[in-house]
């Protein structure tokens, strides 16, 4: 009665879900899901799975294209904003395995944000400086101010 009378609209039956193929799982990639450490908060790998099947149901091509690139970004350097971040604040994040991503950690473990931080230097990394190019120019600044990989100076 409140959801009808607020205009929260119906609940949708388990029925009227489409099943999400694999491929299809970018918002599971980029902010956590299935294969993350269990100290992901509560619910977020269930929230982060509705926002794919949301995605998927309105536009597949986007949803497919979306995963083709967080799959990309976390399999790929170019994190420089996560590294900064996760060095000062290790919470800030756990590590995902994801099969067919080769992460940037050991065992193909990539990081996934637990924290509005690490939320904030997820989306910096993704949203902003990649597709700018301008994480190519923070990145070595970054690393040399973390330590890694060794200058030879």
């Amino acid at each position: 009665m409140a959801a009808a009378m607020f205009g929260m609209g119906m609940a949708h039956a388990d029925s009227d879900i489409v099943s999400l193929p694999s491929d299809a799982e970018g918002y599971s990639i980029l902010f956590g899901g299935d294969g993350t450490d269990p100290n992901l908060f509560s619910g977020q790998a269930t929230d982060n799975l509705t926002l794919d099947t949301e995605l998927y149901d309105q536009n597949s091509g986007d949803a497919l294209s979306f995963d083709t690139a967080a799959a990309s970004f976390e399999s790929e350097d170019g994190h420089s904003i996560e590294d900064l971040i996760n060095s000062i604040d290790p919470t800030a994040y756990s590590e995902q395995i994801t099969p067919g991503i080769t992460g940037t950690l050991p065992d193909n473990a990539y990081l996934v944000p637990e924290s509005s931080l690490g939320y904030l230097g997820t989306e910096l990394d993704f949203f902003v400086l990649n597709p700018t190019g301008l994480d190519f120019l923070l990145t070595p600044v970054v690393e040399l101010l973390l330590g890694s990989p060794e200058f030879g100076f």
